[in-house]
């Protein structure tokens, strides 16, 4: 497949990169050439220093073979628009515009599909999302949304005092409970592992990785993580294009959370005052002491800080952690400071940048390969794949095929229609059904040729 990157910023290489891997074509234009010999250093990608939002340059770039995707990651809105429309001209199939401005996606006069446009991604929304999803389910370390939002997939650490460690999965007492869960992977020694019915976790285990329904993962976190009940509060640090959106989904949300706000631009704090009906908004610096203090950060406290500043935001999650909050969360677009992250200095780091690329990613699938997600804190992949009239698969029992023993995957759930399932030994495959699989790192490829 040839995939045309506009911009080479984070996105832009973190896309190029994960394409290139995969042995695609990847041509990356931007006009910055320093960007550019970086990104060649890095990666095995053509290169082409110009406007890639002029119609000549796309109309070269796009010469045989012809581009089957194209992607306007630039920091200009009206540019990423400008190639896009200017890609559907051209007739390249998939065309994806990074905006900013939430005026485009959101004015009901504006029709992007009518434009060619194939799918608008904006990091801040995707980020708000995923930062909603972790707050809301307690120990998490991960959520991921699948199966088109009717499914999560939740990486956490088990607790010393979870009833987990006491047993093997197959003698785990409560039976039915594990049954409406999936438990897709865990680290042991930095060895990601499928689990099976013998496996006994160890307190010393990393993270673990579940799948199901919202209603039943959270009754499984309730029983295996008693001592972490869902935050009572929730301290937001800058209320920004991340923090709005963010503060929103919890003030809609139920049970109700108390919000607190800290935004330090008193004219953005009297607005979002006015926005964020019941939320507590104090005008101040995230790193004084003072208005800390006032945010009242306690237990059951989940404070997340999103403003533009990675230094600021890591301290003054450092600084909640020590004045009690359970859980902080920082937005880090820099990733030399995701060693930070790994050593525990902070609970959750999101990068905005590496937010986007899964919703992205979906495009450049094959046939039956409907979304492929990488997670964050586990190597390897969930698929979605989609099984076809004559695929093997069909009529066979999940049992049966003995997956994780010979392909190094576990199917997690099926999807049959308006009915999302979690997969048990009996399972059985028919035509039609979409599988939500997890694939360890080595066996990724062989499952995508498999399907196409």
């Amino acid at each position: 497949m040839k995939v045309i990157i506009i911009g080479a910023g984070q996105a832009g290489i973190k896309l190029a990169r994960k394409l290139s891997e995969e042995r695609n074509n990847v041509v990356l234009i931007d006009r910055d050439q320093n960007a550019l010999d970086e990104a060649q250093n890095q990666l095995d990608v053509m290169t082409l220093r110009a406007d890639g939002a002029l119609p000549s340059v796309l109309q070269s770039v796009n010469r045989e073979p012809p581009a089957d995707m194209i992607a306007a990651l630039s920091n200009s809105d009206e540019s990423n628009l400008l190639a896009c429309m200017f890609a559907n001209h051209l007739g390249i199939p998939i065309k994806v515009a990074r905006l900013s401005n939430s005026d485009f996606r959101d004015d009901t006069e504006i029709k992007l599909e009518e434009m060619g446009i194939s799918l608008a991604v904006n990091e801040d929304e995707v980020t708000a999302v995923e930062m909603f999803n972790v707050t809301k389910i307690p120990n998490a370390f991960e959520v991921v949304n699948v199966l088109d939002g009717r499914l999560q997939v939740v990486g956490f650490r088990i607790p010393s005092e979870s009833p987990l460690l006491r047993c093997n999965l197959m003698e785990y007492p409560n039976q039915e409970l594990l049954k409406k869960v999936r438990i897709l992977a865990y680290q042991d020694r930095k060895k990601v592992i499928i689990p099976t019915g013998k496996t006994r976790f160890q307190i010393h285990t990393g993270l673990i990785y579940v799948a199901g329904t919202s209603e039943n993962l959270a009754e499984f976190f309730q029983e295996i993580c008693p001592s972490d009940p869902p935050p009572k509060r929730v301290v937001i640090s800058g209320c920004g294009d991340l923090g709005l959106p963010y503060a929103r989904m919890l003030s809609e949300s139920k049970p109700k959370i108390d919000i607190v706000i800290i935004e330090q631009n008193k004219e953005r704090a009297e607005e979002v005052s006015e926005i964020l009906e019941g939320c507590l908004v104090l005008q101040g610096d995230c790193l004084d002491g003072v208005t800390m203090q006032e945010a009242n950060i306690g237990e059951h406290t989940v404070f997340a800080a999103t403003t533009g500043d990675d230094e600021k935001n890591i301290m003054s999650c450092i600084m909640a952690e020590r004045m009690g909050a359970s859980y902080t969360m920082a937005k880090i677009s820099n990733p030399h400071y995701d060693p930070l992250i790994k050593n525990s200095l902070i609970d959750r780091g999101v990068n905005p940048h590496s937010a986007i690329i899964n919703e992205i990613y979906h495009f450049a699938r094959g046939k039956n390969v409907k979304h492929d997600t990488q997670l964050v804190g586990m190597e390897g992949e969930l698929l979605e794949i989609s099984l076809s009239e004559g695929h093997p698969w069909i009529g066979k029992m999940v049992g049966e095929l003995e997956l994780t023993r010979r392909t190094g995957t576990i199917v997690t759930a099926i999807a049959k229609q308006e009915v999302v399932q979690v997969v048990l030994a009996d399972s059985v495959f028919e035509i039609g059904d979409t599988l939500l699989v997890y694939a360890l790192p080595e066996a990724v490829k062989k499952l995508k040729r498999i399907f196409g």
